[in-house]
């Protein structure tokens, strides 16, 4: 799915500002956006299939 999806890791503890931002109030936090707009988001552990359905 490379082709499709594009991957970004933050490091919350080197960007703060950025985390307050996005309202990220735990961590793993997985955020999915399509045309720049927040469409999903999950807070703690989900398996790899679940997390394919979403996308």
């Amino acid at each position: 799915m490379k082709d499709q999806v594009k991957i970004v890791r933050v490091d919350a503890d080197e960007n703060k500002s950025l985390t307050e931002a996005m309202k990220i109030e735990g961590l793993p936090m997985i955020i999915i956006y399509e045309n720049g707009k927040e469409v999903w988001r999950n807070l703690g552990y989900i398996s790899e299939e679940d997390l394919k359905k979403h996308l």
